[in-house]
């Protein structure tokens, strides 16, 4: 009977993985079709320029606080720990977020000015659009709060609901109203980070979610809260410094430079938040529940075998119907074919060298269900400055390529530090060579599957964009599936264990 229940709950747990990826997957489709909409309107100019980095400096300020909110609060919630420490927690960092933010907009156009290095007309309209922005990203960082207790009580897909909602609203209103200015558009994007931000907030509290106003700062458990909170903060700190000097540096470039740069992440976000994001925050509670158990580096390692899949067969998707896809997304009205051709290259770079990142992210998570959060930190804080001084070098030979380069190879070197760490600290027997044996396996396979379906291209040429993503697409997937099925089954079997 046990095992019946064992066999239930896992396919429960497939099923919300499923949902969970193919909600996030039509959101960012939504998105993408949005992104699709404002490229027809502004093209790659200086006004989407000014967007685009008045977006990073707010992402710079708000991403690592709401990565650390989530990390902390989670185990607090698993834990059934007194509410009134994460309320004391909650309540901290949203006063400290609402105080630099204020001084954010207050300095806005001298600080704008300074990093971006252009005129007054692309000063004054990055900062105009800074205050629009950064109300919605006020209401929107609370929804992390909310997104870690749906993971604590397994409601997964209820912010992946909202959030669709949302965006199809966001979009059907850019379509009706088609012709809109830049102002006009931010407004209508803060506009939905407040909405969606207030039902996931009445969502939460329908589930039993409850926050209060706590100021009890000088409690022992805040202060261990606030202790592990710190190294986080200042290494995503670093790694947010180290994307928007990425884009400070595409700002200083040609005009339209910084808009390629942040289509083709776009792009990779897109997949990242689709299906890496939802595999890591579905993992993540898991691993916390597995630390101190034996069956540990088991379900660690086969969760990075069964991600690094995952990322495998993205790669493969995208490098044989990316070029066609980002054509009919983006290729029209104002964004011409060199653009288009730009952001493939780039959004393809950035793909590719997931494959480190989602190890090293699920490595992280190890740490961090340990309470050890200040190896990831310090690993953070080194790579991110590797990854400043290589894009700075590298943007001098080969343009806006050089800033996606550096990225790959900081996160290289990320991997290999936190593997190093963990062998050091947690288990010095472990054999990485047998461990990570199915990560070139799954290499492997995906070089055969691309040369595989390239080949068929060459036989085939089919002109007809649309027709040649769905014939080589589902080609790609079946090649990919079958080569695992017959080199590396106990890859795919891991599925039903999660």
């Amino acid at each position: 009977m046990k095992q019946v229940h064992h066999i239930n709950k896992s396919y429960r747990n497939l099923i919300s993985i499923i949902l969970m990826v193919c909600f996030t997957l039509m959101t960012q489709i939504i998105s993408l079709g949005k992104s699709s909409v404002v490229a027809g309107m502004f093209g790659v100019s200086s006004e989407m320029d000014a967007y685009n980095f008045s977006s990073s400096i707010i992402t710079f300020i708000f991403g690592f606080f709401s990565a650390g909110i989530t990390t902390i609060i989670i185990p607090s919630y698993i834990h059934d720990k007194d509410r009134r420490y994460a309320d004391t927690f909650i309540t901290f960092v949203f006063g400290v977020v609402l105080l630099l933010s204020s001084l954010l907009v207050i300095s806005k156009d001298f600080l704008i000015g300074v990093i971006s290095g252009r005129e007054q007309k692309f000063v004054q309209t990055a900062g105009n659009l800074l205050t629009i922005l950064i109300i919605g990203q006020l209401f929107a960082t609370f929804s992390s709060v909310t997104a870690a207790f749906f993971q604590c009580i397994d409601r997964f897909i209820i912010p992946k609901i909202i959030a669709f909602i949302v965006q199809a609203f966001v979009v059907i209103f850019l379509l009706v109203f088609a012709h809109v200015t830049i102002y006009q558009y931010a407004a209508i994007i803060c506009g939905g980070m407040i909405v969606g931000s207030i039902i996931d907030i009445v969502a939460a509290l329908i589930c039993g979610w409850r926050y209060k106003l706590q100021t009890g700062f000088n409690t022992v458990e805040f202060q261990k809260m606030l202790k592990a909170f710190s190294p986080i903060l200042m290494s995503t700190g670093i790694y947010q410094l180290s994307l928007f000097i990425d884009s400070s540096i595409a700002s200083r470039l040609d005009a339209g430079n910084l808009s390629i740069l942040n289509y083709s992440g776009q792009i990779s976000g897109m997949i990242n938040s689709a299906v890496i994001g939802n595999l890591l925050v579905y993992s993540y509670p898991k691993i916390v529940a597995k630390a101190e158990t034996p069956e540990k580096r088991k379900y660690l390692f086969g969760s990075i075998a069964f991600f690094h899949m995952i990322v495998c067969l993205i790669i493969c998707g995208f490098s044989v119907i990316g070029k066609e896809g980002v054509s009919l997304i983006f290729e029209h009205g104002k964004f011409d074919a060199t653009a288009s051709q730009s952001v493939y290259m780039c959004a393809l770079l950035y793909i590719i060298g997931q494959q480190t990142n989602i190890v090293r992210d699920l490595m992280y998570r190890f740490f961090y269900a340990k309470g050890n959060t200040r190896v990831p930190a310090i690993n953070g804080m080194i790579v991110s400055i590797v990854n400043i001084v290589i894009s700075m070098l590298m943007v001098q030979f080969i343009g806006i390529y050089g800033i996606v380069v550096g990225t790959i190879l900081a996160s290289s070197v990320s991997l290999i530090v936190i593997l190093y760490k963990f062998k050091v600290e947690y288990d010095p027997e472990i054999s990485y060579f047998k461990e990570l044996f199915s990560l070139l396996k799954n290499i492997i396979v995906t070089v055969i599957t691309i040369g595989v379906v390239l080949f068929s291209k060459i036989l085939l040429r089919i002109d007809n964009d649309l027709i040649s993503i769905l014939i080589f697409g589902i080609e790609a997937v079946i090649v990919f599936l079958s080569l695992m099925y017959m080199f590396s089954k106990d890859t795919l079997k891991f599925a039903k264990s999660m």
